[in-house]
């Protein structure tokens, strides 16, 4: 996420990371989780349906991804 100011927050996974490791903590790959338990292998591309579910591709494990917003 990237505020109007500028401020960068990694919603899912770990920035900066890549590989197809999903078995290793911080790594990249194909694991569905909340926040930083989620791993990622190449988000791309981003849509938010009017429920306010985040769709995404993760391109290197050829598939779409959901996010949903969690109430704090």
């Amino acid at each position: 996420m990237i505020t109007p100011a500028g401020k960068v927050t990694t919603l899912a996974g770990f920035a900066g990371r890549n590989g197809y490791g999903a078995s290793e903590a911080g790594s990249a790959g194909y694991l569905n989780g909340a926040g930083a338990d989620a791993r990622l292998n190449g988000p791309w591309g981003i849509a938010v349906a009017p429920d306010g579910k985040i769709y995404f591709t993760d391109y290197y494990s050829n598939t779409v991804r959901v996010a949903k917003p969690v109430k704090k």
